[in-house]
């Protein structure tokens, strides 16, 4: 990553609010993002989480530069009443963990936390995460030795919800501080679904991401766009509007080829903000695409808030997929494993959601230019 490209977090930016919520029950093993649920009774895998990273000051600007480099996640067996052992084939099952994610906390006494998050990496029979991300938190020189750094993975549970699976504190100090690769290993949390390990983030301060699928059907010239879901939809509304209880949001979407645009839209579905947020549709959109126009077209995809009359309906986050959103995002990379398979390929990314202009009529004028 070149020098100074990191994402820069202002104090407003910290703020975190974590709610716990009820507990549940009805895990299963090895969904795509399910955390494994805990059985005494039977050989299961410990999982040792180490995460690596690195810090430095930079003197110049007054900020703590914190690069989140990887997740490494070991499974520890422990033999049961099948005896499983080390060697045992049993090892080489794939780690219930897909989507995973890295929030830090700069912690200081007696002061205000301070929070930031790495995007959601979707990885499939994978025990590396690599989400290779730079952060610069203002921190005075006179308080630096004074702060605190607390890590926190999360995945998301089959509830669709994020679920912390270990923790670790490092100091602040001049040993760390050297800009050198550093493991960190984590505590990890019980598996159990309890109200203590089921976290919800429920402010503007974290990134609002979407989990799509993408796969193209050569000999139909098919494109087919799965909208998953979406985290931190709430993150997407308005500070003023926040504090409604809930609402129904849906995904419009509108593939631009050459100057044809193709337009699409999902389900509406429930959102209660207060406990969950977190939208899940599962449906899957079609476009007919020729091979050759694939490296020519852009998917675009809006967040709407659902109201009876479509007049009043407010378009709150938007998301650009295609080789028009920058060669260095994740749009464009997963654009090009499309446009570069010569059989049918499929793929699956999270990619970040911002946050739609609140302006009315610019909001109108580029709604009906679409």
């Amino acid at each position: 990553m070149a020098a100074g490209q990191y994402e820069r977090l202002f104090p407003f930016d910290y703020e975190r609010k974590l709610s716990s919520y009820s507990s549940c029950t009805g895990y299963s093993a090895y969904s795509s993002d399910t955390c494994k649920t805990n059985d005494s009774s039977a050989s299961s895998p410990q999982i040792r989480i180490s995460l690596q990273y690195r810090l430095y000051y930079d003197l110049d600007n007054g900020d703590l530069i914190l690069h989140v480099l990887q997740a490494h996640f070991t499974p520890v067996w422990q033999a049961g009443i099948d005896g499983l052992t080390q060697s045992s084939p049993e090892r080489q099952k794939p780690l219930p963990y897909r989507d995973t994610y890295v929030t830090f906390t700069l912690r200081a006494p007696g002061r205000e936390r301070r929070c930031g998050q790495t995007k959601i990496s979707h990885t499939d029979n994978s025990q590396t995460v690599n989400y290779d991300e730079v952060f610069a938190l203002p921190v005075n020189h006179e308080a630096l030795l004074e702060q605190r750094l607390h890590f926190d993975i999360f995945c998301y549970n089959s509830y669709s919800r994020p679920q912390i699976l270990g923790s670790a504190d490092t100091l602040v100090d001049t040993d760390v501080l050297d800009g050198t690769e550093r493991w960190i290993d984590l505590a990890t949390k019980s598996a159990s679904p309890t109200s203590e390990n089921l976290r919800e983030i429920n402010d503007g301060s974290a990134r609002s991401e979407i989990l799509i699928f993408l796969s193209f059907h050569i000999a139909r010239e098919e494109l087919t766009v799965d909208i998953l879901k979406a985290k931190n939809v709430t993150g997407l509304f308005p500070v003023r509007s926040q504090s409604e209880t809930s609402t129904e949001v849906y995904v419009k979407t509108c593939l631009i080829i050459n100057e044809q645009k193709i337009k699409r839209r999902t389900n509406a579905q429930y959102l209660h903000r207060a406990t969950n947020a977190t939208a899940v549709w599962n449906e899957s959109l079609s476009y007919p695409v020729k091979y050759a126009q694939l490296e020519q077209c852009v998917l675009l995809l809006y967040v709407v808030e659902h109201r009876k009359d479509t007049q009043r309906e407010k378009t709150v986050g938007k998301c650009v997929i295609g080789p028009f959103g920058g060669a260095s995002t994740d749009g464009y990379l997963q654009w090009q494993q499309q446009g570069s398979a010569s059989v049918i390929r499929s793929n699956a990314m999270w990619h970040t959601v911002v946050r739609y202009s609140t302006d009315k009529k610019a909001q109108k004028e580029k709604l009906d230019s679409e």
